[in-house]
């Protein structure tokens, strides 16, 4: 399939997909974020894109920002590590690229991207307002925690989306969507209430080729351990016996596969949960 077609293909995928992701993206709105965007390169330069602001995204595609090279390079510039395992932010700055001017021609303006190197893939998100939120950037930087703990909410409700198994969404070229270096929007009820809403009943993580899953008092049970306590120390700061601690972290360990409690932590860590 020829660029254009794989360009067309994934530009109607992203209108078909929207009444599931603007379901997905509700508690944004809490934090007075309003435009999303999620992408993935891979180490053979393909890029898959996902948005919900429908504007930038047909500009996205019809003018060919994804043809333009160059960004993996940029990325790697901007000190997207790969040996980190957590995401790179970058704010929006005022700059006079072409991209600079898209977003503020549509109104999708005052935002932050992240980029994770995951393997043999980058992961990025964007998430912005309007030109008017201009205590936004602020925040985002402000709750980086939070934002990160969004990323896994949307990696698990939107894993059918952002599935690229299907290289009819997979685009031949990188976009220029270079992360860009730069310099209390909403109160603390709002905070929690966005927390509670992206809470999942189960979190679903990955080694290598094998995956499993960890309840929401198993991973409690492991940020405490990472945190340094004791096994006792954790039953305390839980409300639970030792002895459950214990089954807890058994359990963890059997099902992950790994040989032991800090490779289960480290993968944690990648995933952005610890």
């Amino acid at each position: 399939m020829a660029s254009f077609d794989k360009a067309k293909s994934l530009l109607e995928f992203n209108r078909a997909v929207q009444p599931k992701l603007t379901e997905i993206l509700e508690p944004l709105k809490l934090l007075g974020i309003s435009n999303f965007a999620y992408v993935k390169y891979t180490k053979d330069n393909e890029t898959f894109r996902i948005g919900n602001h429908t504007e930038y995204t047909d500009m996205w595609f019809k003018l060919g920002i994804y043809k333009k090279p160059a960004t993996l390079n940029r990325l790697a510039d901007q000190g997207t590590n790969p040996d980190s395992n957590q995401p790179k932010c970058y704010l929006w700055n005022a700059d006079n690229t072409d991209l600079t001017q898209l977003r503020r021609d549509v109104n999708m303006w005052n935002g932050a991207s992240f980029y994770l190197h995951r393997g043999d893939h980058i992961e990025g998100w964007a998430l912005g307002g309007t030109l008017e939120d201009h205590a936004l950037p602020n925040f985002i930087l402000n709750n980086q925690e939070a934002i990160k703990l969004f990323f896994h909410y949307f990696r698990s409700t939107a894993s059918d989306l952002i599935d690229t198994s299907d290289k009819s969404k997979i685009l031949l070229k990188p976009i220029t969507a270079e992360p860009e270096l730069a310099e209390n929007i909403c109160n603390s009820e709002h905070l929690a209430e966005f927390l509670r809403q992206i809470a999942l009943n189960k979190y679903f993580l990955r080694h290598g080729s094998e995956s499993f899953t960890l309840s929401t008092r198993e991973l409690d049970c492991l940020r405490h351990k990472n945190q340094g306590f004791s096994a006792k120390e954790i039953a305390r700061l839980m409300g639970i016996s030792y002895r459950t601690v214990e089954t807890y972290l058994g359990n963890i360990k059997v099902k992950s596969g790994l040989r032991n409690i800090s490779q289960v932590l480290a993968v944690c860590k990648g995933e952005g949960l610890l």
